[in-house]
């Protein structure tokens, strides 16, 4: 009893020892900060006194105001008494920039303004006007086809010429159905590229397509826009519009809130906007306890929230427009919940590595991911590592994926798992983006998508419609569960591919309504190149139907066999 009353009353003491600072447009940061009429103004003052602040502390930005910087995280709460970055006062929420407004331009000739520019890093975030625009690129549309790669050091293209030299620009290269990679352009011979990739190691493949961006010579069009490092200047294209009566901000910081390992940390009610790479920024993997909400995180040129560490809570979030993923969450035990995330991975080439475009990507263990709204995604609507295990995706609504690569999903998973669920959730229009490939009419779209070696996971609950490829598919995997799911107008309703000599099996499906739209969609599909199909799975109480053409609804492909199509009865 003594040990109960002792705690209670150091925990009552904390609490009552915790002070509010506030932070308003024009405060004073030698005041004392602790009432609206002391209030700060900086967040360089922020920073300043974080590493003094006390578990239960409230760092308050005045509703309507604006604020330029970086907030530092220096000092860590405690269980119950975490540190706060919040709001007061009435009106909108906060915001905290790193965007720069460019009100003084040059007219450099040809449409071509210049202005000075004083920025942490390559800025990777233009916006006009509240719009974003992406870096000048050439060819304006589409891509250049190369016709072979070595390794992941060069492409050629025989057609390229030498014309212009494209050395110390940047080349994005189409690698594959599932990336797309943003590489330094090393030396530029002849047709022969060679560079140094900034994103993912992924090799080339020969006949597919690639853009030059990150250079003067490629501004052609309004808001293309070019950032010379060295010589802090940044160029955009207005044609014949004058600058001076657009909004032109440039993100020239990298983060707008940085904590390198604390943990009890609470942000709440902000608007976070403009950043250069990922607008929260929480690494070293031990950032633990932390807590987003309520808040907009808008104008990322990489992530929204980039979160290492355990037990995170990120809730009732609206994260938009950010050039690589929405909510990336490395580490054990997220709650990820209620947030509307939109606008993610739409321009190819701001990202460093497309295949990271997801609106949210999930590592490790036991994170629940729940009545999520995501939507207008680049590549995956939500996506799995290979480590991740112990998962529930419950009850979120994904719509309008797959808009830039293909060969994704709604919802993807690969590798070996213990436990994941996939319950109750909608998944609309899943696309499939072929630009820059050799295969114009191949749209690899899938609604959920188990790919090489898932196991242990329960797909239940589900609808799924209008996806180029198919509504569920397997791949490669085994000892899951596919039950009480619905899918209409997709290509195949249910998918099992085995396109090696590994092997699909011990899959169950079960009490689920596969049901095909059009005439030449299929509500099931096999395929293997291994006489294998038996041994896929077991069936039991499934709906097949196509009602148009209510027939051979059922394909199979496999050697012996050959390609089949077959009537319900027939299979």
């Amino acid at each position: 009893m003594k040990i109960v009353f002792i705690t209670l009353f150091l925990a009552l003491s904390s609490y009552l020892a915790a002070t509010d600072y506030y932070v308003k447009n024009g405060g004073n940061d030698l005041a004392q900060g602790t009432s609206d009429a002391t209030a700060w103004a900086t967040i360089e003052k922020v920073n300043s006194v974080f590493s003094t602040l006390k578990p239960g502390d409230r760092i308050l930005f005045k509703k309507g105001d604006k604020f330029y910087g970086t907030i530092i995280i220096s000092k860590s709460g405690t269980s119950g008494s975490p540190i706060t970055i919040g709001s007061y006062g009435t009106g909108d929420k906060p915001i905290i920039t790193g965007f720069t407004e460019i009100t003084s331009w040059t007219d450099e000739g040809g449409g071509i303004y210049s202005a000075a520019l004083n920025s942490e890093a390559l800025t990777n975030m233009v916006t006009i006007s509240g719009k974003q625009y992406a870096m000048g690129r050439w060819p304006d549309d589409g891509y250049n086809i190369f016709e072979s790669a070595s390794s992941n050091t060069s492409i050629t293209d025989k057609e390229l010429g030498s014309d212009v030299n494209w050395k110390d620009a940047e080349v994005v290269i189409r690698k594959n159905d599932w990336s797309y990679d943003r590489c330094k352009i090393n030396t530029h011979s002849g047709g022969v590229l060679t560079y140094t990739s900034l994103g993912s190691k992924q090799l080339a493949e020969p006949n597919h397509g690639y853009f030059i961006q990150n250079d003067l010579r490629t501004l052609t069009r309004f808001g293309e826009w070019y950032h010379d490092i060295s010589a802090e200047k940044i160029y955009i294209y207005f044609g014949t519009t004058d600058p001076e009566s657009l909004v032109v901000e440039i993100a020239t910081l990298k983060n707008l809130v940085y904590n390198n390992g604390n943990d009890y940390i609470t942000i709440d009610n902000i608007n976070f906007k403009g950043s250069i790479s990922n607008l929260v920024e929480f690494v070293n993997n031990s950032c633990d306890y932390l807590t987003i909400q309520n808040s907009f995180l808008q104008f990322a040129g990489l992530d929204g929230i980039n979160l290492w560490g355990k037990n995170g809570i990120i809730s009732k979030n609206s994260i938009s427009s950010c050039n690589q993923t929405g909510i990336k969450a490395l580490g054990d035990g997220h709650t990820i919940i209620n947030n509307v995330i939109e606008n993610i991975g739409l321009i190819v080439g701001q990202a460093f590595w497309g295949n990271l475009t997801n609106g949210i990507a999930v590592a490790d263990n036991n994170c629940l991911i729940k009545y999520n709204n995501i939507q207008n995604i680049g590549y995956n609507g939500i996506k799995l590592s290979s480590t991740a295990d112990i998962i529930t995706i419950q009850n979120n609504y994904i719509h309008d994926v797959l808009l830039t690569l293909n060969d994704g999903g709604g919802i993807y998973t690969a590798a070996e798992g213990i436990s994941r669920k996939i319950d109750g959730n909608i998944i609309l229009n899943v696309i499939g983006n072929t630009a820059g490939t050799p295969y114009p009419d191949r749209h690899i779209a899938r609604g959920i998508y188990l790919d090489v070696k898932s196991t242990n996971v329960i797909v239940t609950n589900n609808t799924v419609a209008n996806c180029n490829e198919a509504g569920y598919m397997i791949h490669r995997a085994h000892d899951n569960k596919i039950e009480n799911n619905t899918a209409f107008n997709n290509g195949y309703g249910m998918y099992f591919q085995n396109n090696s000599e590994s092997n699909i099996r011990n899959n169950s499906l079960k009490n689920n309504l596969f049901i095909a739209k059009g005439s030449t969609q299929l509500a099931l599909k096999f395929f293997s190149l291994a006489d294998d199909i038996p041994k896929f799975g077991t069936a039991d109480n499934n709906h097949y139907a196509r009602p148009i053409d209510d027939g051979n609804v059922i394909h199979t492909s496999s050697p012996s066999t050959g390609s089949k199509y077959r009537t319900l009865a027939g299979w």
